[in-house]
């Protein structure tokens, strides 16, 4: 009968640092190796480095891997301040991090104190103190950044001339005066009181706003160009030109012009004045007659009637 020898396990004389284990790998030659994919069960341990594992053996399995010395600390899930877990997390617009059951984390707005050390926001708003502010912001979901300490300079000391109006100004951490910078396109032209039309009364506030001149509202309509014109030696003004009668009728209205002429009508004594650029007015309607040129001594000598 022959004597069955049992042969030694390759892994027999192998001692491996945990939390390798020995293992054969696919020639099967004896290796120190990291214990195999961990199966589906899930009981929770805290390692040594404050972090919870599905398992004893995932927490080996991961010390392995990572070729650090992490052991088993409790048999449950670990137990983390605060502070420590609030540590990695930031909470936006001014939140703070709060740790709830289970080690769930939320963000909530600040409570506080009534304490008065106003500081001005970056909205324009006074508060009684920066965690107002930091509550403010985060209520709003909007960053509130701090302009200065004290109270923020309001628009009710301020006076804003040429149609400029009041608002906080970001850049300058205070209330300043600004002219209007958007006007809505529509098709209702103001007259302004320096003679020009605006394509609306926002344009000439712009205008006025701008160059800092009192430019006042004269009428919702187009300026007449001539109104500010003065024309002169009869001519008259059309589309903001002042020009001369180029035509005259034949109608016989006969005017004693101040130079002792008479003039088929007042149209043709215009048209003479303002041809030679000289000042004429007429003196009566009517020819002019000897004795009437003889009592006035301001009468220029008569010349060729027209």
């Amino acid at each position: 009968m022959k004597k069955i020898v049992k042969s030694e396990h390759p892994c027999h004389k192998i001692s491996c640092l945990p939390p390798m284990i020995c293992a054969l790998d696919s020639k099967k030659v004896a290796q120190c190796l990291c214990p195999p994919p961990c199966p589906k069960v899930y009981k929770p341990v805290c390692g040594s480095d404050r972090r919870t594992y599905d398992s004893d053996c995932h927490l080996r399995r991961h010390s392995c891997l990572m070729q650090s010395n992490v052991t088993k600390v409790l048999d449950t899930f670990c137990t983390r301040s605060n502070d420590e877990i609030c540590a990695t997390e930031t909470c936006p617009f001014g939140g703070l991090c709060v740790l709830e059951g289970n080690n769930l984390i939320k963000c909530e707005c600040p409570q506080c104190a009534n304490e008065l050390n106003a500081v001005c926001g970056s909205d324009g708003v006074t508060y009684d103190n920066e965690c107002f502010l930091r509550r403010a912001s985060c209520m709003q979901r909007m960053n509130i950044q701090i302009m200065h300490s004290g109270p923020c300079q309001g628009c009710s000391q301020l006076k804003c001339d040429f149609y400029s109006y009041c608002e906080f100004v970001v850049e300058l951490g205070r209330a300043d005066c600004v002219c209007p910078q958007v006007c809505i396109r529509d098709d209702l032209p103001v007259c302004g009181s320096d003679g020009v039309t605006y394509d609306n009364e926002c344009e000439l506030r712009v205008r006025s706003c701008k160059t800092r001149t009192h430019i006042k509202l004269v009428s919702r309509q187009p300026c007449d160009i001539c109104q500010r014109v003065v024309c002169r030696f009869g001519a008259q003004c059309e589309n903001g030109r002042c020009n001369c009668p180029k035509a005259c009728s034949d109608v016989f209205d006969p005017v004693c012009g101040n130079n002792g002429n008479t003039y088929r009508n007042e149209c043709e004594l215009r048209k003479y004045a303002c041809g030679r650029q000289i000042e004429l007015s007429a003196l009566y309607f009517g020819e002019c007659d000897v004795d009437t040129i003889a009592r006035n001594p301001r009468i220029q000598r008569p010349q060729n009637n027209i």
